[in-house]
């Protein structure tokens, strides 16, 4: 199964070894890394790049990261250093409907990531100790939501609702679409046992 893993590239100085663990217990785990640039690029390199190359890297960037949360099945952060880049990642990935864990060391909570409200999401608390057997949970969670994506058309007038229901109820349109879904699947159910 293919995974996308990144983390901030300013976290590296602080979590850099973490990074790394997660990265190597992925592969171990037997998952394919889409993006092998968190661990391939320096901080250094990445900024360098960025400067110089301007808004075409810039671009670039941006695309390539759809790209391989495009590919990958589930998606993975390293979150310890809280970053207003990772953190419109996960909301772009979670608007994709991928599975997404968000790894934060103990004492670091992003606290703003906190408060998603997704099924899809899982925000993993970890120690050296327990890194690999808290991610190997998480990664079983998460293949029980791997889905695949399902396209339709709606009229303009519904977009409009789902819209301004899903920031009114701060989640996204997927998830509320996924809510109404499941509500029907219980009440049908209510349903046919009571008809047993």
């Amino acid at each position: 199964m293919k995974v996308f893993f990144t983390a901030s590239q300013r976290g590296k100085k602080y979590f850099g070894e973490d990074y790394k663990k997660i990265y190597d217990y992925l592969a171990k785990f037997g998952y394919d890394h889409v993006d092998p640039m968190i661990m391939e690029v320096t901080e250094k390199e990445f900024y360098k790049k960025l400067d110089e190359k301007g808004y075409d890297q810039h671009h670039w960037l941006y695309n390539n990261f759809l790209a391989q949360v495009k590919k990958a099945s589930i998606i993975i952060f390293e979150s310890s250093l809280q970053s207003m880049t990772i953190g419109y990642m996960i909301d772009k990935a979670l608007e994709l409907g991928k599975p997404v864990i968000i790894l934060y060391k103990k004492d670091h909570l992003p606290y703003f990531l906190a408060g998603i409200k997704d099924d899809n999401l899982q925000l993993v608390e970890y120690t050296e100790k327990n890194l690999d057997l808290k991610l190997k949970k998480a990664l079983e969670q998460a293949k029980q939501m791997v889905t695949t994506r399902f396209n339709f058309f709606i009229s303009k007038s519904m977009l409009v609702y789902l819209n301004e229901t899903s920031k009114e109820l701060h989640i996204t349109k997927s998830t509320f679409i996924r809510n109404l879904i499941n509500d029907h699947k219980k009440s049908h159910l209510v349903k046919s046992e009571k008809n047993i």
